[in-house]
């Protein structure tokens, strides 16, 4: 398809980026605009940073969009895309110096007809544009038999006994591969993950006859490469098109397609005419720049500011839709827009790395809600995040001592952990513990991995189990109340900590190596109680810490559902 559409391109100074206005049919801007959404794929998370569709909102608009005296002012919010699928190019025919008349062209195939394996190599090649580190990078040989051995790969493939093998490889060697408190970790993997499917395909001969692999549809992979990104508005463009394709299965709309077919038109071809003629035109903004940063900050800046996305999402997208070097040419940009950047960045990495006590276990905001109603919110993990980074905050919930800034002010200095604080580029030894690669992170996990080890439970029922946030134990209040109580024991010690190796001595001795009854969680005591209730969290702060002190008896299941009295 090339189509041109009248247009205005403005800009705001003579330095700024151009913005180019004109309208287009829905079916056309379905045709050329791909929404980069947000989704995990076999336990990866791929590197879009749109929401998923609310199928109600959709159609919302559609009734909304059904009657032709309503209008949608706003404008879609798109921008330019390096693709080689197609282009997108402005020409002037006059105006003023930053205000342009003319026309803007766009270009672009039908990705649904080229080969899966094509596209699944065009999308390789632009990771590998966007990170040059990537192009020397080993396909991960475990990834490739496991994805092989997956029924819903198998059902995919169908009989694939052809195939050839793929050599295994050593385990261990892939595991330390794989960094995953690197911050770019995620594109390595989305990066795994693509490699491997085209692996598989190339061992079939092409796979040329496929749709779909492992999870990755054409349309999914199409949504990376088409010229243009849709940014903002997918809800109006989508409830547009279901109007235009409702219309066009009614007898008169059939009759149009089956003339148009009778011409010789494709069956597919005359569907798409008489839906474009039946289709609404919506306006577009279409920013001239093919930077991914820049699109990322645009849809960040636009729902947060205007129609705020959830928490997780928002962490989610803003530390796993780009690159390092692609990060750095917005971060103060998005500081100065109030977007906690780095705080999201730490999250993702412990909700992501295997080797923390929370990955698979954290709303990261998207995929079915069914699967991360239970799971811990993203800003629980957050906010312990910060507590045990900044030393702050930590208040057991019936006390007004700050348990982690007495260990900040006590201890830290002489926690050799950060004693080469000055020789590492340092101002202090809290700026040092607290950088994002801070010894606060190892710290972090061991703690944790030491808090599940010893009072959680593998048991789903169980509870204490690890893993829901209706048990005793995985929950915002117990958390904090474990974390905090164990920078007061540390305090009261007088412990500093020598390595993150140290923590699980620590941990045995704050607990008096085993005195404190492993099942303190395991009793049936958080039920038909308001976990986030003051008088709640007070009274179970004040238990565990008197229980903790004189661990002779566990406390009356009932005491959990009194209010506390000081």
């Amino acid at each position: 398809m090339k189509e041109k559409y009248p247009a205005l391109r403005m800009r705001y100074n003579d330095t700024g980026k151009w913005l180019v206005f004109f309208s287009a049919p829905a079916t056309h801007i379905g045709f050329w605009g791909g929404v980069p959404e947000k989704a995990e794929i076999s336990d990866t998370e791929n590197a879009g940073f749109q929401r998923g569709l609310n199928k109600q909102r959709v159609n919302k608009i559609k009734s909304f969009l059904s009657d032709q005296a309503n209008i949608v002012q706003n404008p879609l919010l798109c921008a330019k895309r390096e693709s080689d699928y197609g282009d997108v190019i402005f020409t002037s025919e006059g105006g003023e110096e930053d205000v342009e008349f003319g026309y803007i062209e766009i270009s672009s195939k039908n990705l649904e007809n080229e080969n899966l394996i094509d596209l699944l190599k065009a999308m390789k090649e632009q990771l590998e544009s966007r990170m040059e580190t990537l192009k020397d990078r080993d396909i991960n040989s475990n990834l490739v038999n496991e994805l092989r051995e997956s029924e819903s790969c198998l059902a995919e493939l169908g009989d694939s006994s052809e195939m050839e093998e793929t050599e295994d490889v050593d385990t261990e060697e892939q595991e330390n591969d794989n960094q995953y408190f690197d911050d770019e970790s995620f594109i390595t993997e989305f990066w795994d993950t693509i490699s491997a499917r085209i692996k598989i395909l190339e061992s079939m001969g092409g796979g040329f006859e496929l749709d779909c692999i492992g999870g990755f549809t054409k349309k999914s992979i199409a949504a990376f490469l088409k010229p243009i990104v849709i940014v903002d508005g997918q809800h109006r463009l989508e409830g547009a098109l279901a109007l235009a394709r409702d219309m066009a299965a009614e007898e008169e709309s059939i009759a149009k397609i089956d003339k148009l077919m009778e011409e010789e038109f494709e069956a597919d071809e005359a569907q798409f005419q008489v839906e474009t003629d039946l289709s609404r035109k919506l306006p577009i903004s279409l920013l001239m720049d093919t930077n991914p940063a820049e699109h990322v900050f645009q849809f960040v800046v636009v729902n947060q500011k205007a129609t705020p996305i959830t928490r997780p999402l928002l962490g989610t997208i803003v530390s796993t839709s780009l690159s390092n070097d692609e990060l750095k040419g917005v971060t103060n940009r998005l500081l100065q827009a109030e977007i906690p950047i780095y705080e999201s960045q730490a999250v993702s990495s412990l909700a992501r790395d295997p080797q923390s006590p929370f990955y698979g276990f954290v709303d990261r905001g998207f995929g079915k809600s069914t699967n991360r109603r239970k799971r811990l919110h993203w800003s629980v993990l957050s906010n312990l995040v910060k507590v045990f980074r900044s030393l702050k905050g930590g208040r057991l919930y019936h006390s007004p001592t700050d348990e982690t800034d007495r260990w900040r002010r006590q201890r830290l200095p002489e926690s050799a952990i950060v004693s080469d604080y000055e020789n590492c580029g340092y101002n202090s030894h809290i700026e040092y513990w607290s950088d994002s690669d801070g010894p606060w992170r190892d710290c972090f996990i061991a703690f944790f991995s030491c808090v599940k080890k010893y009072f959680g439970s593998d048991n789903p029922d169980a509870q204490n189990y690890w893993g829901s946030t209706e048990s005793n134990l995985f929950n915002k209040v117990s958390l904090h109340i474990l974390l905090c109580d164990f920078f007061q024991f540390m305090c009261d010690a007088t412990i500093s900590i020598s390595s993150s190796e140290e923590i699980e001595n620590i941990f045995d001795r704050w607990l008096m190596e085993g005195k404190v009854s492993c099942d303190y969680f395991a009793k049936n005591w958080v039920y038909n109680v308001k976990k986030d209730a003051t008088a709640t969290k007070k009274q179970w702060a004040h238990l565990w810490e008197v229980y903790r002190k004189d661990p002779k008896k566990l406390p009356p299941k009932t005491s959990y559902g009194k209010p506390y009295r000081s």
